[in-house]
């Protein structure tokens, strides 16, 4: 014989739910009854109980009671189940079973520990229709579930619950997973208040997804006009189990081709249905008598407690609107078998280089795996949604990455990720979108320009120099040619000029034409562009004037080359150009040296009446002899512009970020989507 103490006694739940149950149970004694309502409590003497009492201590701590029926606020089922379990009882709980998952967990873990049932009544499980389901359907048939729950606006939620999913919505949850026996990994949520009596949002729709490609479409409504309408469909291939709740009877419907013939070219399906009605208050007696038979076997079989931890975790979700990677807790997956979890699916992020991002991988989500390409397994391919690379060319064929769907290079240039002049597509022929750290590299990039420009518009490096030497004053161009016998600095004496004003032509447009622009306004340069990628935009924002090239090059005081190298602009900037800029003009190239004729650039840099800041050359090392070292009318830097250590950690984070807000479709700037993007960005 089994002793029930009732905790909630006098609640209409137990009345009507359980109480008549329980009395017909011959294995069942209902020994002591609790409620705070001390009426309440009297009552129950009339209905069987041999006690009653208003302190639910005195049935925790009596030795002849083993089970305890809660049937209480579900805000004090944690709690309350935890002391239960702490003084050796077995546990019944109406649904919700709690609101912490930590909790919950814990009292799950202590039930375990102490070989003690703790139950949780979501009686649709025991529906007589979905039980007939289970029995007739073979679980890794489903493809496909739909359920539904709508219910009339003019409802409210019982004060003993903390939303309109907890009060309605929970059975269709637990149900979710508990019928799959195994977690799902993505979880996509809308939600509106349509029709709501209250501010709070009444309305969900939600598709869980399992890593075996089987969805759930769940619809939860409790702002219709009225009624209520609960519905479960389950589709296989060949069959459609559909069972509904309409307030009253639980209806079956078994729906399956039977015959197939042909009229008219044309093919049709006779379709069979079988159609059951039940009562659906025998679920509750279905549900006591495993409850009772767990205790028995010392096996809950349906885990109703820990799936509904499950469903409380999904409640939670579901209300924050989530989208995406489950990021399931760690103190959750492990009450799973390797069977039952989903492998802790995650979708991946590639990368070549783990150190090299490592300071800021916590940009990364956690939600993603962030895995080195030299570990990567066949059956992660179709996980890899991202990479974040140093270089291109260390990516796996996309072929073999079908999900792919955005690359981040840490770098300014793409020369290296042109592959037979075709931009890049995964296995289902979608575009994969590429990002890079180009703002990263602009700011350094115009930055130095800048200094460039001021350095040699005022002649300072030749002061540098000429002071270095233990003399004074300035040194000025001369265009009287370079004698390499007498130092042309104590031939020519002179001033400089000022960079306020200046005429600056800019050839290109791209990133870091746009960073410069920026830094150029206050010194209110008169600026020429020659490119036909500058938006109307930025022509009114920044003054400036559209020019030709020859006219631009004629005309400036400073000429800037910002252009990315291809096949069309190799050598571009030869002879006749060279020959067009005017005395006094400085030239400036950190962008790659194969955009230059340097042959008829060091030509005119022996006349001596040009100064060339140069950043990129040919051959690099530059060699020890080479002429260009010793020319006074050059500045020479090692391909410094965009590389320091500040910007490389910048474009580490600028492309992180820009990958991560791609994955979880947020807006990004500059995306790279063209083959002739590809192409300039050199």
């Amino acid at each position: 014989m089994m002793n029930i103490g009732v905790i909630g006694v006098g609640s209409k739940q137990f009345t009507i739910s359980h109480l008549k149950l329980l009395i017909k149970d011959e294995n069942i004694n209902l020994h002591t009854g609790c409620d705070i309502d001390e009426d309440k409590a009297k009552k129950c003497l009339s209905i069987g109980f041999k006690n009653y009492t208003t302190n639910y201590l005195e049935i925790l701590e009596n030795k002849d009671i083993n089970i305890v029926y809660l049937t209480i606020n579900s805000k004090q089922h944690e709690i309350i189940s935890l002391e239960a379990l702490n003084h050796g009882k077995h546990v019944f709980m109406e649904k919700p079973p709690g609101n912490n998952t930590d909790n919950m967990i814990q009292n799950y873990k202590l039930a375990k520990e102490k070989k003690l049932i703790i139950f949780v009544g979501f009686n649709r499980f025991f529906y007589p229709s979905i039980k007939k389901i289970l029995e007739d359907i073979i679980i890794d048939d489903i493809t496909n579930m739909e359920f539904t729950f709508h219910k009339s606006r003019s409802w409210q939620i019982h004060k003993s619950n903390t939303s309109w999913l907890s009060e309605s919505g929970i059975h269709q949850i637990y149900l979710i997973s508990k019928i799959m026996n195994s977690l799902p990994f993505k979880m996509f949520v809308t939600s509106n208040n349509y029709g709501a009596l209250e501010t709070e949002t009444k309305n969900y729709n939600a598709i869980f997804i399992w890593k075996n490609g089987v969805s759930c479409n769940y619809a939860f409504n409790t702002s219709c006009g009225v009624g209520i309408l609960e519905q479960y469909s389950f589709h296989t291939i060949n069959k459609t189990y559909t069972t509904f709740f309409d307030g009253t009877d639980c209806k079956l419907y078994i729906k399956q081709p039977e015959t197939t013939f042909y009229k008219g070219g044309s093919s049709f399906t006779d379709i069979k249905v079988d159609d059951f009605t039940y009562d659906k208050e025998e679920s509750y007696n279905f549900q006591k008598d495993e409850f009772i038979s767990s205790i028995k076997n010392g096996y809950d079989k349906n885990q109703t407690y820990l799936w509904g931890i499950v469903a409380i975790f999904f409640r939670n979700l579901i209300e924050s609107n989530f989208c995406g990677i489950i990021n399931w807790p760690d103190n959750l997956l492990m009450l799973f078998s390797k069977d039952q979890q989903p492998d802790n699916i995650k979708e991946i992020i590639l990368v070549n280089d783990l150190e090299y991002i490592k300071p800021h991988i916590h940009l990364i989500p956690t939600e993603y795996r962030v895995l080195e390409i030299s570990k990567i397994k066949e059956k992660d391919t179709p996980l890899v949604v991202g990479t974040i690379l140093t270089k291109f060319n260390t990516l796996p064929h996309t072929s073999h990455l079908p999900n792919l769907k955005i690359q981040g290079l840490i770098g300014c240039s793409l020369n290296s990720f042109k592959q037979s002049g075709l931009l890049l597509k995964n296995k289902n022929n979608k575009v994969i979108q590429i990002v890079n750290g180009s703002e990263a590299y602009a700011d350094s990039v115009a930055e130095y320009i800048l200094m460039l420009s001021i350095m040699g518009i005022r002649n300072a490096s030749l002061s540098h120099e000429y002071m270095r030497e233990g003399k004074w004053g300035f040194n000025k161009l001369s265009g009287d040619g370079v004698n390499y016998k007498t130092d042309l600095r104590n031939q020519v004496r002179g001033g400089n000029r000022n960079f306020q004003g200046c005429k600056v032509g800019i050839i290109g447009y791209g990133f870091i034409t746009k960073k410069l622009l920026e830094l150029l306004v206050p010194f209110k340069c008169n600026i020429k562009i020659h490119s036909s990628y500058v938006p109307d935009h930025d022509i009114s924002q920044y003054n400036l004037i559209r020019s030709s090239l020859e006219a631009l090059i004629a005309d400036s005081d400073i000429v800037i080359i910002n252009r990315g190298l291809t096949d069309r602009t190799k050598l571009f900037f030869g002879k006749d150009l060279i020959r067009l800029l005017k005395p006094g003009t400085v030239f400036i190239n950190t962008s790659r040296a194969g955009l230059v004729d340097m042959k008829y650039l060091l030509h005119r840099l022996k006349k001596n009446d040009i100064f060339a800041c140069l950043d990129v050359f040919d051959q690099e090392p530059l060699e020890e002899d080479n002429i260009l070292r010793i020319l006074p009318n050059v500045f020479l830097s090692s391909h410094i512009s965009g590389n320091n250590a500040q910007m490389y950690q910048e474009s580490i984070k600028t492309t992180i970020t820009k990958v991560v807000d791609f994955l979880q479709g947020n807006h990004v700037k500059n995306i790279i989507s063209t083959q002739e993007q590809i192409q300039n960005m050199t």
